[in-house]
């Protein structure tokens, strides 16, 4: 369920997650929100710089949105590179 470098969600847990959660608001007649973020030219970082320098901003910005969501929100690894 857990992405190996990020320690976040992997994109296979997520359509689980979203059912639970357009069902929830369903019944709670609320809304929610998704939001993906992409980091432009990511592919050329591991390109130039190496996987490990890579690997080292996923920690990063994985460790970054843990620090911005509520306890009960979820974050995710959706893609590869």
């Amino acid at each position: 369920l857990t992405d190996d470098v990020t320690g976040l969600f992997n994109q296979r847990y997520l359509p689980q997650v979203l059912s639970q959660e357009i069902l929830r608001a369903q019944r709670s007649k609320e809304n929610f929100s998704i939001l993906f973020i992409d980091m432009d030219h990511f592919k050329k970082v591991n390109d130039n710089r190496g996987h490990l320098t890579g690997s080292k901003m996923l920690q990063q910005m994985a460790h970054l949105l843990k620090r911005c969501v509520r306890a009960y929100d979820y974050c995710f690894r959706y893609g590869g590179d």
